[in-house]
């Protein structure tokens, strides 16, 4: 699934979001305290598990090391 899945931050409150392209739609998740159980970081990726079973994992693979760190920092720190 390389390329389909984003993080997004809505400008107005500074949330962030993950957004997978599913089929002909989009699957989305809010990153907000709870729904993340576990982040981790290797390299220029980001593994995250949520706590929903209906979307129960993500990596995300980024062009660089400071981008991979600077997304985990936003994340963990929700």
């Amino acid at each position: 699934m390389a390329g389909r899945t984003a993080l997004v931050e809505n400008a107005a409150d500074g949330a962030l979001y993950l957004a997978r392209a599913s089929g002909d739609a989009f699957v989305t998740r809010k990153l907000s305290r709870g729904s993340v159980k576990r982040i981790t970081r290797s390299g220029a990726s980001l593994d995250l598990r949520f706590a929903d079973f209906t979307f129960p994992r993500a990596r995300l693979a980024f062009a660089n090391e400071d981008d991979a760190g600077a997304w985990h920092a936003r994340i963990a720190g929700r």
